[in-house]
Formats: C-alpha cells, sequence, structure tokens
C-alpha cells in the first residue's frame, strides 16, 4: 500500500500542484498522512537493499558535505 500510494502521489501531485483549488492539495497531503500512519502502524518494516544502501555511501557524503562548504563560503 505504501509503495503504490507513493507512485499515485506522484503521478497525481502535478496536476494539483498547478491547480487553483485548495481541496486538490488536500488530497495530496491527506494521501501523505494515510501513508504515513500505515507506515507506522505495519509491524515488519520493510528493508533496505544493502547493494544499494551501500553504493549511495558516497553521493550521501558529498551531500552531506556540501551544506557546511555552502555556509562556510557565503560569510567568506
Amino acid at each position: 500500500m505504501i509503495e503504490w500510494g507513493g507512485i499515485a502521489v506522484l503521478v497525481f501531485f502535478p496536476l494539483p500542484a498547478a491547480s487553483v483549488y485548495e481541496w486538490s492539495v488536500l488530497v495530496i497531503e491527506f494521501m501523505v498522512l494515510v501513508m504515513l500512519a500505515a507506515y507506522v502502524l505495519i509491524k515488519e518494516k520493510p528493508r533496505n537493499n544493502e547493494l544499494l544502501f551501500r553504493s549511495l555511501e558516497i553521493p550521501s557524503n558529498l551531500f552531506r558535505g556540501f551544506f557546511p562548504f555552502r555556509f562556510i563560503w557565503r560569510f567568506v
């Protein structure tokens, strides 16, 4: 349910984001709230793929290192 809900949010989101009606954005917020509640309430949480986790280690460290560099560069 969580995976398909995430896909539905990604597909449905561009339409309400460009809309002028508030109810369309409320639908997105409600869908995300339901998925959050479903994730909190499930007993067996999904596991990460260990190979994917290791392959993203270098990019995530670079991403984390960017913010202190950007903060320091701003005041130089």
